[in-house]
């Protein structure tokens, strides 16, 4: 269709609109009033507006299905209450961007499972897209799952300005100095904020795109407007550091940061140069008194020194910096907004605080909220893995309309082989007594026969229907929603009935090193993010016998 067409075509859809839904003005109170006594009238109105006051917000559709029309154009989501004021606020910092282009600015965005932090990203970053198309913006995120499945309902897709939509999806490692001058990405939505890691360097990146900058300090130094949506209780690895606070002070003291950041890393690369300097003389001496030492010794120290000096040049390579860092800018403003409303677990923010209340060991909680969350929201304790995998496998109907997806997810407690095996099919790495499955797709597909079972890809496990035969792990199901969960609770997370509470076992997780402390809480926001996952249920196996019978409990009618 032309311009005109599609003008004409859009007043007669909102003319059809406004004859079905009448618009009033501050002018038309009356014939408001007047209408709803019309409608209202015959003894029901009453009835009518309880069921309307008192209706819960309740979860519409699947935010990965509806991404591609979202990227069209098609209003998908109604933005509500605070969703709507964090969404109107980015809009109000673009237009001061607008008006002061040396301004930099930064707002995070807080909340809770389900509070709807990918819908607002979505749908500002197809607003911009479509009606600020000389403003550069872009959605990242850490999670390469969310980002690929993006990027796959989004292929071919062109947003409402004709652009290709999947452009607007950028890898979070893509916002460094060396691709970025300072400011130069206009507004950078970074959703998943909570997985923000320490170095801005990925393995695979070449010497003349790293960088000694933080990830928090490379992305505020590459956009002009960066905007987190964060949860602070998502953090599921030491090495991730996206909390609030650490954002919040590397804001108001970016002059600071940068000029520390900096000579930090002079302080280092100077030690790595000065170190490499005395091996490499030590070896040159090494060399002239060949004659003098024997051959087997000669042969051990010329392989070890070759080896240290590798190492060091090595980590000389890694603090490699191609492009200096200067600012003129002192600090940038922020803003924190909070989202309070959810729109996951079937609208119930009981369940979502009996989960923080439990995870947590907060006994005064668990007693104030009981179990008032069980008439919202479908939650109980499985047996076995194997009913609890039928009980999934029940749930999942990839041909309703809307499709159902119903997903088993584990804690990282069981080993992951990365290749298939010689029969091409994936090893059943998650093993309880005699029940078994696979984890998602590692490295390698599956062959042959086998190759149909699965989804292509960790990435795609969420969304693929064949994911339905595989056991996703937190790192493909952190940002995703499905219908239903089932949660396997692993081996690292017990119950101690003489503690009378929840712990972590150590020793059992391959998701997480570090301190006691450190363990512990990533163990816990693990399980918090595995069991808020599903809109509509959640179901639970324990592999602690204890934490199942203390569960149940919890559950049971008094």
């Amino acid at each position: 269709l032309s311009a005109a067409e599609r003008s004409k075509l859009n007043l007669r859809n909102i003319l059809d609109t406004t004859e079905k839904c009448p618009l009033n003005g501050g002018d038309q109170v009356l014939d408001f009033a007047n209408s709803l006594n019309e409608l209202l009238s015959g003894g029901k109105g009453a009835e009518v507006f309880r069921e309307f006051i008192s209706s819960p917000v309740r979860p519409s559709k699947n935010l990965m299905d509806a991404a591609a029309n979202m990227l069209k154009g098609k209003e998908e989501f109604v933005l509500l209450e605070d969703q709507l004021t964090s969404s109107n606020s980015i809009f109000g910092m673009v237009e001061k961007a607008i008006k002061n282009p040396s301004r930099k600015m930064a707002l995070i965005i807080k909340g809770g499972p389900g509070t709807g932090k990918t819908v607002i990203a979505l749908h500002v970053i197809t607003e911009l897209a479509s009606k600020y198309s000389n403003l550069t913006s872009f959605f990242t995120t850490r999670s390469t799952a969310l980002r690929e499945t993006l990027k796959t309902k989004l292929k071919n897709v062109a947003t409402a300005s004709g652009a290709n939509a999947s452009g607007l999806i950028r890898n979070i490692y893509d916002f460094k100095p060396c691709h970025f001058r300072e400011g130069e990405v206009d507004v950078l939505l970074v959703d998943e904020a909570h997985r923000i890691q320490r170095s801005s360097n990925y393995m695979g990146d070449k010497k003349n795109e790293q960088t000694y900058l933080s990830m928090v300090m490379s992305l505020l130094y590459c956009a002009k407007i960066c905007v987190f949506f964060i949860d602070d209780h998502q953090g599921v690895k030491k090495e991730e550091i996206g909390l609030s606070s650490t954002i919040i002070e590397a804001a108001e003291h970016y002059s600071e940061r940068l000029t520390d950041e900096t000579d930090h890393f002079k302080e280092r690369l100077l030690a790595y140069k000065n170190k490499l300097k005395v091996k490499r003389n030590k070896l040159n001496e090494l060399v002239q008194q060949r004659d003098l030492i024997t051959t087997e010794k000669y042969i051990g120290q010329y392989n070890s020194l070759t080896k240290s000096i590798g190492k060091l040049e090595g980590d000389v390579y890694k603090e490699y910096q191609l492009s200096d860092v200067n600012s003129n800018v002192r600090k940038i403003d922020v803003m924190t907004l909070e989202l309070k409303s959810q729109f996951r677990c079937n609208g119930s923010d009981n369940y979502l605080d009996w989960i923080d209340a439990v995870l947590y060991n907060d006994l005064p909680a668990i007693k104030e909220i009981g179990t008032s969350f069980r008439s919202e929201y479908d939650f109980d304790v499985i047996d076995t893995p194997q009913e609890l995998e039928q009980r999934i496998r029940g749930l999942d109907n990839p041909k309703a309309k809307p499709v159902q997806v119903a997903r088993l997810v584990a804690g990282y407690c069981w080993k992951w082989t990365e290749y298939p095996l010689k029969n091409g099919d994936l090893a059943k790495d998650v093993q309880i007594e005699d029940w078994s499955m696979p984890w998602e797709t590692n490295q390698g597909r599956a062959r042959g026969e086998y190759s149909k079972l699965y989804a292509p890809s960790a990435e795609l496990w969420a969304s693929h229907p064949m994911g339905i035969n595989q056991v996703g792990c937190i790192f493909s199901a952190q940002g995703f929603e499905v219908d239903y969960i089932g949660v396997i609770m692993g081996p690292d997370i017990s119950y101690d009935p003489e503690k009378g509470k929840i712990i972590t076992v150590k020793g059992k997780t391959h998701s997480v090193k570090g301190t006691d402390n450190e363990v512990d809480t990533c163990i816990k926001n693990i399980y918090r993010v595995l069991m808020s996952r599903g809109r509509r249920g959640c179901f639970v196996y324990c592999c602690d016998k204890e934490l199942s019978h203390y569960l149940k409990g919890l559950i049971c009618e008094k």
